[in-house]
């Protein structure tokens, strides 16, 4: 059997396509930087994603977030085209760092936003304690069909001893659900705020993301 010998070129070429997948340059899948919000000070109840290019496949949100609420713990809420009418399902898998108690709930209906996962809150014994989160939205652009998304999140407080309350000593989420508004319009807004409506704390990281 001949043994044929590849040219440079060849070689140049199926490193540049390999490195192009490799960063995600080419790649089926590879996403896109739609913008990001950066706190560097206490403020701000909403964040907003507006004019979302209708290019994408999917979406995918990213947060590492902490409110400035007092609760026991926060959860990151999201609305869809500034819609907040019962037009969203849902169904969550949750746990705790202390009980190790594993909990659902759900909700056929929900007349507020998504309760798309955790965040950290203010009352931390560690004011270096945020949550973060990962949120996939499918199909955000077709209008045939309602819109999915599903999102995995928590937060762990590393304080020494840990606060009393278990939840603010951590706990983690599992949640999917659909948005269903009349029309199945595309997505070309999201909207951002945690369950108390308070402030972001300084430090919070919200991404959005297009995946091809």
């Amino acid at each position: 059997m001949a043994i044929s010998r590849l040219s440079q070129n060849t070689l140049q070429n199926a490193f540049s396509k390999y490195n192009n997948i490799w960063d995600g340059r080419s790649a089926v899948g590879a996403m896109d930087s739609l913008g990001a919000y950066t706190f560097t000070t206490n403020s701000s109840t909403t964040v907003t994603f507006s004019n979302i290019p209708q290019t994408y496949t999917n979406l995918q949100l990213r947060w590492y977030a902490r409110a400035s609420a007092t609760d026991y713990y926060e959860i990151v809420v999201v609305s869809f085209n500034g819609d907040t009418a019962a037009n969203y399902s849902y169904h969550t898998v949750y746990n705790s760092a202390t009980s190790g108690q594993v909990n659902a709930s759900g909700a056929g209906s929900q007349s507020s936003p998504i309760y798309a996962g955790w965040c950290s809150d203010g009352a931390s014994s560690s004011s270096g304690v945020f949550g973060v989160g990962i949120m996939d939205i499918f199909e955000y652009t077709n209008t045939n069909k309602a819109k999915v998304w599903r999102t995995s999140s928590g937060f762990d407080n590393n304080a020494a001893g840990g606060p009393t309350y278990y939840y603010r000593r951590g706990a983690s989420t599992i949640t999917s659900g659909s948005w269903y508004k009349s029309g199945l319009p595309a997505i070309s807004s999201i909207s951002i705020q945690n369950s108390s409506n308070t402030s972001w704390k300084s430090g919070t990281v919200f991404s959005l993301y297009g995946i091809k």
